[in-house]
């Protein structure tokens, strides 16, 4: 597993998650881990999020065929 060294962290901050981790009764490192892997999760739904909204965009208008309602009144109306 790859290390990440973060330098130039302030005495305030380096205090607060000192005092948070004691609190959860868990180490920096593990409060720092979980808070990363929680921004890179945030990173890839967002990402993600931004090629659906870019998807609809080129889409809108191009489709040709009835609506999502006109295609469940169909079905309804089938039974």
């Amino acid at each position: 597993m790859p290390d990440i060294l973060v330098r130039g962290v302030s005495e305030k901050t380096a205090k607060a998650l000192k005092l948070q981790a004691k609190v959860q009764g868990v180490s920096v490192a593990d409060l720092a881990r979980k808070a990363l892997d929680e921004a890179a999760m945030r990173a890839e739904r967002d990402a993600a999020l931004d090629r659906i909204e870019a998807l609809s965009r080129e889409m809108k208008g191009k489709w040709k065929g009835p609506s999502s309602l006109e295609m469940i009144r169909a079905d309804r109306d089938r039974r």
